[in-house]
């Protein structure tokens, strides 16, 4: 799976997503592609002022689910997020297909990757980042 910055994707649905996803200049969009094909997309955002990176959207093509796509593009926002001063990501945790998985799925999809503090009320989870300069590699608090 290689992963680029978009103009803007064939695929309807994920031009859709990325023109929806765009706020005020400062998101960045990345573009999973397999044997180029487009098979999902990754909506970034950062803040420098409290060094939180935030995921607004993480969406993989129907067609390409179950997968490990969805997991790549995590690993991947991890990755860029301390690559550019990140100690922590946060999103919000709601499905955009209901038919695939649920809120609750989803919550329990991100905690597996070591995101906390979602509920029913508060769909916001984060996830401390940290390296351990020795190995250079992430890991999870």
């Amino acid at each position: 799976m290689k992963l680029a910055h978009p103009d803007l994707p064939v695929d309807a649905i994920l031009r859709d997503r990325v023109v929806a996803g765009r706020l005020d200049n400062r998101t960045v969009e990345f573009l999973a592609t397999k044997g180029g094909g487009e098979v999902g997309l990754l909506i970034f955002d950062h803040w420098p002022s409290n060094n939180v990176g935030i995921i607004h959207e993480i969406y993989v093509l129907q067609a390409f689910r179950g997968r490990g796509v969805g997991t790549k593009l995590l690993a991947f926002a991890e990755r860029y997020a301390l690559d550019h001063g990140c100690s922590s990501l946060q999103l919000t945790a709601r499905s955009l297909d209901s038919d695939f998985m649920s809120n609750s799925n989803l919550h329990d999809w991100y905690g597996s990757h070591g995101f906390t503090g979602a509920d029913s009320e508060a769909p916001t989870m984060k996830k401390a980042l940290l390296t351990d300069p020795a190995t250079d590699s992430l890991s999870h608090t």
